[in-house]
């Protein structure tokens, strides 16, 4: 999956729809694209994903920074 379609699933499908606060609580994978409700620290980079296993779930603070300034 490409940053830019992870990012738009990350955006259309999840922060719009939960607080800030749980928001922030939550990461995105940036392999497969799950959304992961939890457990998620905002910094987190190199999570295990729950659905495909890869460590490369991100805390929404770094994948928002990542888009914002590395994009």
């Amino acid at each position: 999956m490409l940053k830019s379609e992870v990012v738009e699933k990350l955006i259309n499908s999840h922060v719009e729809e939960v607080s800030f606060d749980a928001a922030m609580e939550s990461g995105i994978c940036r392999e497969c694209g799950h959304i992961v409700e939890s457990g998620v620290e905002p910094d987190a980079d190199g999570y295990k994903c729950p659905e495909c296993f890869a460590l490369a779930v991100q805390g929404m603070w770094t994948a928002a920074i990542e888009v914002l300034f590395v994009s």
